[in-house]
């Protein structure tokens, strides 16, 4: 059969909403190059087929899915069950905003930037590192094991809550990190939301912002000293609140179809407009994988994580290759190796990965 799933096989039962199909389009001696269709229920999407291999993140509903990868004349049907659980612990996605600013998020002019755009991009980022993490454990031979995202009790789509702050924007931007964490922890577990005793926090802060001016002197040329020009951020995790600010958040993707484009998008970050946390590789596209990276770690901080050798624990701004078949061509100049398409090599310095130790501490966490 020329096209192949290598890590999934029909008739599956999934208890996430977004798995990852890995294949190969096999013509013999013929690297193949260009898009697969996937078709799932009414929906299409494109991915991109570099060398014969292909990854396809696959939107699933409630129940049994028949997903059609196409290239050419070529076909293959899965039948993926999307089986939904009742779990006694989740995670709560919760975008913050002031009492007294609407809760849009720093963006270029023309990039909408409201509080439901922020809900629509947390929420696919967070499915998409749900179903990083259930690949990632059934390397290590745990099955499809993932954390669960709290969902919508009528849509059954993963949910993220506005939740608004008694802290004005103001002052916001005026408090540290630490500070932030300190003061907004204590504001969602003595807030009306209920399960807190069941339930980690996955915050995002509305109100990051970054701000250059020429009297500030050259554009900034390190990350320390973009930071030093960016107020209302951090990125801390612990206890029951995984906390990340909001700087980057309009190169995150607000639809899965928009995804291939979001993951390569060749920008470059405008740092006289624009933090830049791209691990001083100044494209959208790095700034968006070195944010799920982040979003991911600091999850990992409240599982009780610690720092490993490699992995994500120890760097994740290279995450957007658990979605691509090849390195974006600017990482190729830096010395990436090509992402091979299996998951056989997965614990390499340079593939995104958890590693054996924080695989094992997760699967026997709550």
């Amino acid at each position: 059969m020329p096209i192949v799933a290598v890590n999934i096989s029909d008739g599956e039962i999934l208890t996430y909403p977004l798995p990852l199909v890995v294949g190969k389009v096999d013509k013999g001696f013929i690297r193949v190059n260009g898009e697969i269709k996937v078709l799932v229920g009414n929906k299409c999407f494109r991915w991109p087929i570099h060398q014969g291999h292909f990854r396809a993140l696959v939107p699933l509903t409630v129940g049994e899915n028949v997903v059609t990868l196409t290239w050419l004349t070529d076909e293959l049907s899965l039948t993926l069950h999307y089986q939904l659980i009742d779990p006694v612990y989740r995670i709560r996605l919760v975008y913050i905003y002031c009492h007294d600013h609407d809760g849009s998020f720093q963006a270029p002019p023309g990039e909408e930037n409201t509080m439901e755009s922020a809900c629509r991009r947390i929420a696919l980022a967070c499915n998409m590192a749900q179903s990083f993490t259930a690949e990632a454990m059934r390397y290590h031979g745990f099955g499809r094991q993932t954390f669960h995202l709290e969902l919508d009790s009528e849509t059954n789509e993963t949910k993220c809550l506005p939740f608004q702050t008694k802290l004005s924007f103001n002052q916001a931007l005026e408090m540290s990190s630490e500070s932030l964490w300190m003061y907004l922890a204590r504001d969602l577990m003595t807030s009306d939301l209920t399960h807190k005793d069941t339930t980690k926090f996955l915050g995002f802060l509305s109100f990051t912002r970054y701000a250059w001016t020429p009297e500030k002197g050259e554009v900034p040329r390190t990350h320390r000293q973009v930071m030093a020009l960016t107020r209302g951020h951090a990125a801390l995790g612990g206890g029951g609140l995984a906390l990340l600010g909001t700087g980057c958040l309009h190169t995150w993707s607000p639809c899965v179809a928009q995804l291939p484009v979001r993951l390569t998008d060749p920008t470059m970050i405008d740092r006289r407009q624009l933090m830049d946390d791209s691990a001083n590789r100044g494209f959208y596209w790095a700034c968006y994988s070195t944010g799920l990276g982040a979003l991911l770690h600091e999850l990992g901080h409240t599982f009780d994580l610690g720092h490993t050798a490699t992995g994500i624990m120890c760097r994740g701004d290279n995450i957007y290759l658990a979605f691509l078949p090849a390195p974006n061509p600017t990482d190729l100049q830096m010395g990436i190796n090509v992402c091979v398409c299996g998951t056989e090599d997965l614990e390499t310095d340079d593939q995104p990965h958890w590693a054996r130790s924080s695989s094992v501490m997760l699967h026997f966490h709550k």
